[in-house]
């Protein structure tokens, strides 16, 4: 009994190490692909949102360590706690990113001839994509085994930490433009 449990928890942990590294050379594709490097290089506080993101997920992957047993029945209620608090927080982003946009076109129209930059617009939106499509579906009921809870928790983390650092990028953006 002990041997399997030992052999899941390594299971799950190379799981949560993929997930994360997969996590952080997409999170760097990512802000290549938006010209995140391009806009740093630009407006230097752009480089805290980019690290901010890499250090969240490696902390998040260092944090999990402290799970002994994987099935143990009181972590069932542990994870699903957690998983309802980054749900609860990413349908707060989207609020938030949805506020942030609607300020700037108000702000926007006042300046007449001052358009949003378009890269605000772009963060703001892929932050928003990352916190809907990433975090608030349910994409499945995992079994009463806190095994699957944890896995999808860390799943749902990856694209929460993305929202919340382009949601940032695009906040200092908008306020570069002011």
């Amino acid at each position: 009994m002990k041997n399997s449990d030992s052999k899941e928890l390594d299971k799950l942990k190379k799981i949560l190490i993929s997930v994360y590294l997969l996590g952080i050379i997409g999170w760097c594709l990512t802000w290549f692909f938006v010209d995140g490097f391009q806009y740093s290089s630009k407006i230097y506080l752009l480089w805290f949102p980019f690290i901010a993101c890499i250090v969240i997920l490696v902390v998040n992957l260092l944090l999990w360590k402290d799970i002994d047993k994987v099935d143990d029945p009181d972590n069932y209620d542990k994870e699903l706690q957690k998983i309802q608090y980054v749900e609860r927080n990413a349908a707060h982003m989207v609020t938030s990113i949805t506020g942030v946009l609607l300020i700037a076109t108000a702000i926007s129209a006042i300046k007449s001839n001052s358009p949003i930059p378009s890269e605000a617009i772009l963060f703001e939106s892929l932050a928003f994509i990352c916190a809907v499509v990433g975090v608030l579906p349910k994409y499945w009921i995992p079994s009463r085994k806190p095994y699957w809870l944890v896995i999808l928790r860390h799943l749902k983390t990856v694209p929460f930490t993305y929202a919340i650092s382009l949601f940032l990028g695009g906040l200092i953006i908008l306020l570069n433009w002011l």
